[in-house]
């Protein structure tokens, strides 16, 4: 992991959502294969209120977790990203119908 994701987080921790997103960025411009770095920005982008950038950097992060080797950790984030999504789009998280969907 890079230190600027390192920096993300701890940018994210502190509520410091503008310098998540430098971080991020940064470290996603070292590795843009990074689906926690995707998932930071996307986090940072949500509490920002900029909708349409946090859904494209969960919908790269979901594309990307489809690939995770580990079957039962990429089904945990596919619920988790489209849980994400559903809220950006109409303010509810609809997991029961993810959990449902996905099972």
């Amino acid at each position: 992991m890079s230190t600027h994701f390192n920096s993300g987080w701890v940018a994210y921790g502190k509520g410091d959502f503008q310098e998540a997103v430098k971080q991020f960025d940064h470290a996603i411009a070292q590795n843009a294969s990074d689906l926690d770095g995707h998932y930071g920005l996307g986090l940072a982008y949500k509490r920002l209120g900029d909708k349409n950038k946090a859904a494209a950097e969960f919908k790269q992060a979901l594309d990307l977790a489809a690939t995770v080797d580990d079957k039962e950790k990429s089904a945990m984030l596919v619920r988790l990203l489209h849980g994400h999504l559903n809220f950006i789009k109409g303010g509810d998280w609809k997991i029961g119908e993810e959990l449902w969907n996905l099972e």
